[in-house]
């Protein structure tokens, strides 16, 4: 397994290389830090190795990590704020729970970033706990 394009963040690497080569990865992951710290950039590469079917994943080189690595990809979906506003509303948390009995289009996975998760609105984060507590199968 290879995140040797994620500087730093030794930790989650490891985390992350033991799920992907045990299959014990769960259905949601916290990615916290300080700004600049590659949150966004280390929750990618995670994505793209969970869609990546090479031995060395993420390979970087096949279509769904270069989708996935060039924001292309129809089934990794990025939530924040819309149309200049400060938060993001539960409109937005909604629209993942319609998406989530779905099938993905490319992957084998659907994956949402949302960033910056600490601007969801109190309501859009009961909506998302409501998901994360009762996931679909």
């Amino acid at each position: 397994m290879s995140f040797d394009s994620i500087f730093g963040n030794d930790t989650i690497k490891s985390q992350f290389q033991k799920e992907l080569i045990h299959h014990t990865c769960t259905h949601a992951y916290i990615i916290e830090g300080k700004e600049g710290s590659g949150r966004t950039f280390c929750a990618i590469h995670f994505i793209a190795a969970l869609a990546c079917k090479s031995s060395d994943q993420p390979c970087l080189n096949c279509e769904s990590c270069r989708k996935i690595l060039g924001h292309e990809s129809p089934d990794v979906h990025f939530i924040s704020p819309k149309d200049h506003r400060q938060t993001i509303g539960v409109d937005a948390i909604r629209s993942i729970a319609d998406s989530l009995y779905i099938k993905p289009n490319d992957l084998e996975i659907r994956a949402y970033i949302i960033k910056p998760a600490q601007k969801m609105t109190v309501q859009a984060q009961n909506a998302l706990l409501k998901m994360l507590e009762e996931p679909p199968a």
